[in-house]
């Protein structure tokens, strides 16, 4: 299934992977094709380090996005 994603629904799942979207988000990727703007990368980049300090992510795949 096809499933287009808001920035600011991944910005809410990065910062709290234990809600219901995080869930989704982060464990369904056999299951659902997420698409979401180009831009996605440049805002995830620019705020990196408040995603480091306020989720579980410490480490960033090449690229940018969190893993």
């Amino acid at each position: 299934m096809k499933v287009i994603v808001d920035s600011n629904i991944i910005f809410s799942a990065l910062l709290n992977t234990q809600s219901t979207i995080g869930d989704i988000l982060l464990s369904s990727q056999d299951q659902l094709n997420f698409y979401t703007c180009g831009y996605l990368r440049e805002e995830i980049e620019a705020h990196k380090p408040r995603i480091r300090i306020y989720s579980a992510y410490t480490c960033c795949k090449k690229g940018g996005i969190p893993q």
